[in-house]
């Protein structure tokens, strides 16, 4: 009879540092910055922590900082010598995407691409100092269009301007490579035959993500795959303002960025939702895929304390009445 207690303990394996490094690239998202969006916590009941072009600036430093940090974290395993960058779209927030947007913005559309771009101009180059190599893949996102959807031709889109001024102001850069696409998605060999899809977001159809139907990006990616008549690994996208990173059918991954605002008005009236501001980082391995994915959050945890009287919410107190 087998007893417990002759047993031998097995030992440990403890983990070394690697010797021989794999080769490993580092991918960040940045998407639905809104820049020149203001949105006024308590006309959203005090359920999103507020969003201005203050906040961007702060957003911006931060994730500046977490994507260095990122690379350190990674850094002892790996070789991390190159930064791939998807800008996903709805960098500026726009003027006349719905009614009324005038009274909820800080920065007039001009002002925004010229904010924006400077901004992001100035990360890359920061970055570039620490990465041997950034490719910058961009794509135009529904905030940035002139005019009604369809109104206007494509690239008649102020995203579009933002990366092409900031091509330009990074012409100096040899080590940064920029991508601007010229329709509404891009198809991209990572290396290691890992095709990514890059789109905003905003055609898929139905509810989308931001009510968890998940099915119509897999039905999204599945179907460019088909046209294409090539296997597409990994989607990204934004639009939604909620992170996810979920794997999909056979081989396939679909990744969503989170926003720089969070939250605002319409999104807890209308859909009953705000997000805490965050923008997805992930590692590429060449051999296993994507690893690594992180949410960076970009403002603290929103906390609601109660007044006096038991109130959480914004209000306006009249004069205490003696009962």
């Amino acid at each position: 009879m087998l007893q417990l207690n002759a047993l031998t303990p097995l030992k440990p394996r403890i983990a070394k540092s690697a010797k021989d490094k794999k080769d490993a690239d580092q991918h960040v998202i940045i998407s639905d910055v809104h820049v020149g969006e203001y949105n006024d916590s308590s006309l959203a009941s005090g359920l999103t922590n507020g969003y201005s072009i203050a906040d961007f600036y702060k957003s911006a430093d931060l994730l500046e900082e977490k994507v260095l940090f990122e690379r350190r974290l990674h850094v002892p395993q790996f070789n991390v010598n190159k930064l791939v960058v998807n800008m996903l779209g709805d960098i500026v927030t726009g003027e006349t995407i719905f009614q009324g947007q005038q009274l909820q913005i800080d920065r007039p559309l001009l002002e925004q691409i010229f904010e924006s771009a400077h901004r992001f101009a100035s990360m890359l180059r920061n970055w570039s100092a620490a990465y041997k190599n950034l490719e910058v893949y961009c794509i135009a996102g529904n905030h940035g269009r002139l005019g009604k959807k369809g109104e206007a031709h494509y690239r008649s889109n102020m995203d579009y301007v933002v990366y092409r001024v900031i091509g330009i102001l990074l012409r100096d850069c040899p080590n940064i490579r920029m991508f601007i696409s010229e329709g509404p998605s891009l198809i991209v060999d990572h290396g290691g035959g890992w095709r990514f899809l890059l789109h905003h977001g905003d055609s898929i159809p139905g509810s989308g993500v931001s009510k968890g139907n998940y099915v119509s990006l897999e039905r999204k990616q599945m179907s460019v795959a088909a046209i294409a008549g090539m296997p597409i690994h990994v989607s990204l996208c934004g639009h939604y303002h909620r992170s996810g990173n979920l794997s999909a059918k056979g081989d396939m991954r679909m990744m969503v960025n989170g926003s720089f605002p969070g939250g605002s008005q319409y999104s807890v009236e209308m859909l009953n939702e705000a997000q805490r501001p965050s923008q997805l980082s992930f590692m590429l391995d060449y051999g296993d895929g994507v690893f690594g994915v992180t949410d960076m959050y970009l403002a603290p945890r929103l906390k609601m304390g109660a007044d006096e009287d038991g109130i959480y919410t914004p209000h306006r107190k009249t004069k205490k009445t003696v009962w």
